[in-house]
């Protein structure tokens, strides 16, 4: 045999094996027999698993309490990550909200026991135009949903709590969204105050704060130095000008400062109050007014 038709069989020898490595790892092996289906679907070499499914799903949220949702973001495993809208505050015994959807979130199409989520919300609490709103934070449990599902909902409820449930088509009031959540129900969380989205938000107003001032002092300054040039008339209106840039500057400052304390002072009740009624519940007893009773 020539060296070249040698080499030309060991190459198609080599394609052959190659070909079967390949089949045995697409289809598995057990002791030289395929695996049934079911496992080769589950598990490969090296104790690979199929990742889980994650189907898309709209957000969407009803609101209960007498306070404005400025808007909630939702996030778990598995890719499970969304926002919601706002929603206006309830009026009477009906929520508000359930119309508008955000899209989309992964849910996870198979449920496993202690699934979580993250739920963060802001709040307007005090409608007078000046005082911030509130960031909080809750995990958490989803409760048990079935194969088909219709999209993720988070229910406000008063005092700061909330649940997050997957709606299956209505198979449980337990995630049928047209019910409200009893008071005892499992699944609702205690939000607590978003110590690091309160800090991301101070921040931000304080940089808000300042731009307005800053820029209001910088024309004040550009009439000054135009009113050195202008003629007696000109000059003079250009100092009113700058006058009333100033004016506005301080006007600016002092809406910001108030804003902070009315904020601070919201925070502080707050703080102050769930303190209460944390203490109050261990001790089996009521927080009135702010004092364990």
């Amino acid at each position: 045999m020539s060296v070249l038709r040698w080499l030309e069989k060991m190459r198609g020898c080599l394609c052959a094996a190659t070909a079967m490595i390949v089949v045995s790892i697409l289809i598995g092996c057990s002791d030289g027999k395929p695996m049934s289906g079911a496992v080769a679907s589950q598990t490969s070499i090296a104790g690979y698993e199929r990742p889980a499914v994650v189907n898309p799903g709209g957000v969407r949220g009803l609101n209960y309490t007498p306070h404005y949702i400025v808007g909630f973001s939702i996030t778990g495993e598995n890719g499970m990550s969304g926002g919601g809208p706002n929603i206006l505050r309830a009026e009477g015994e009906r929520p508000a909200g359930g119309g508008a959807e955000t899209c989309c979130i992964g849910i996870p199409e198979v449920w496993k026991p202690g699934m979580t989520v993250t739920i963060r919300w802001k709040v307007g609490k005090v409608p007078d135009g000046k005082t911030p709103g509130i960031h909080y934070a809750a995990e958490v449990r989803i409760p048990q949903y079935a194969k088909e599902t219709g999209g993720m909902w988070a229910i406000f409820l008063p005092n700061d709590r909330v649940k997050v449930m997957v709606n299956d088509q209505k198979s449980t009031r337990q995630n049928d969204p047209d019910y409200r959540p009893a008071d005892d129900d499992p699944f609702i969380a205690q939000g607590m105050i978003d110590e690091e989205a309160e800090r991301d938000a101070a921040e931000r107003r304080r940089i808000n704060a300042q731009a307005e001032p800053t820029e209001r002092r910088r024309m004040a300054k550009a009439f000054e130095a135009e009113a050195l040039e202008a003629t007696e008339v000109e000059a003079k209106d250009l100092r009113r000008q700058a006058a009333e840039q100033l004016r506005l500057a301080e006007t600016a400052e002092a809406r910001a400062a108030e804003a902070e304390m009315l904020h601070r002072q919201l925070v502080a009740r707050e703080t102050a109050e769930r303190r209460c009624i944390q203490d109050a519940q261990s001790l089996s007893a009521e927080c009135t007014g702010g004092k364990v009773k």
